[in-house]
């Protein structure tokens, strides 16, 4: 949003429900060509946060999250977009097993290869917690038994929501560009 990212900045989200007239309609399954309307927008940095969850199988995670990562990374750099930062997971790592760790990992290589910033957070939390983090904290609210993750030794690296959306900025300001290529893991 407009006020994480920094005064001055012009948001444009790619969403499937468009709210403004900035806005360009896109999913990771969109196969229409998203550069002319990113160039329109005159894009300069690209913050790719995108993920469908609801892909289960390996080929489906691969087909929509990897492949659909990557026509949008080949949109922004025909739009002429100079920066991006891809937000992936401390999850991703070279011999990962997860599919979750070995896909993010397989969109970090080619943000990479254009030299744009990886960004890999642990679990994020905040007032309104989503994702991993939003689920553990559903479990243990409606529980009288708290979850464990694994054996329960092992150490869950967090970053609230603000210091994300901080280091969000830094990146898309350029703060970051001597990382280009490389994953920074904040944990």
């Amino acid at each position: 949003s407009p006020e994480h990212v920094g005064a001055g900045a012009r948001v444009i989200a790619l969403t499937r429900r468009p709210r403004g007239d900035g806005d360009i309609s896109w999913s990771l399954t969109t196969q229409q060509e998203t550069a002319a309307r990113l160039r329109q927008q005159q894009a300069t940095v690209l913050i790719h946060a995108a993920w469908d969850f609801s892909a289960l199988t390996r080929k489906e995670i691969y087909r929509v999250n990897v492949e659909g990562s990557k026509r949008l990374l080949a949109s922004a750099r025909e739009a002429g977009v100079r920066r991006v930062v891809f937000i992936s997971t401390i999850s991703a790592f070279r011999g990962a097993r997860s599919m979750y760790g070995q896909a993010k990992l397989a969109v970090e290589a080619a943000v990479a290869e254009m030299g744009g910033v990886i960004l890999r957070p642990g679990l994020v939390f905040g007032a309104s917690p989503g994702g991993v983090f939003g689920s553990i904290r559903r479990q243990v609210r409606g529980s009288r038994f708290i979850p464990l993750i694994g054996s329960g030794a092992a150490a869950q690296y967090l970053i609230s929501e603000q210091t994300l959306a901080d280091l969000v900025a830094d990146a898309a300001f350029g703060r970051f560009d001597h990382f280009a290529g490389q994953p920074i893991t904040l944990a």
